[in-house]
C-alpha cells in the first residue's frame, strides 16, 4: 500500500479486500450440439427418401410406400416425441424409418 494513504483508508482497503468474494473466471462455454446435428434436416438421409420413387422406396426400406403409410399412421401415437427447447424432435416418420432400415438389413446404427 502507497504510504501516503491515512491508516483508516489502508484499514478500509483491508476490509473490502478480504470481504468481497473472489472473482471466478468463467470456462468459454462449448457448443452442446454439433453444427451438423443443428443442420439435420440438410444433412440427413430424410432429404434422399423423400426424393425416391416408389421402386427405390421399395427396395431401400423393404415396404411400397402404401405399406408404410399405413404402419405410421398405425405406431404414430406411440412413437411421437415432442419438440424441447433444446432441440427439434425426431419425427415418427424417422423413427419409423430408421427402425424399418434397421430390421431390413440387420446391421447397427451407431
Amino acid at each position: 500500500m502507497p504510504p501516503s494513504l491515512s491508516k483508516r483508508a489502508k484499514i478500509a482497503i483491508v476490509v473490502v479486500t478480504t470481504v468481497m468474494p473472489p472473482q471466478i473466471s468463467r470456462k468459454k462455454r462449448n457448443e452442446w450440439a454439433k453444427t451438423y446435428l443443428k443442420n439435420r434436416d440438410e444433412f440427413s438421409h430424410m432429404k434422399l427418401i423423400k426424393s425416391l420413387d416408389c421402386e427405390d422406396f421399395r427396395i431401400y426400406l423393404r415396404l411400397d410406400h402404401e405399406t408404410f403409410e399405413e404402419l405410421l399412421n398405425l405406431v404414430k401415437p406411440l412413437i411421437t416425441k415432442t419438440d424441447t427447447v433444446m432441440r427439434k424432435a425426431v419425427t415418427a416418420e424417422e423413427r419409423l424409418i430408421a427402425t424399418l432400415k434397421y430390421l431390413a438389413s440387420g446391421r447397427e446404427f451407431r
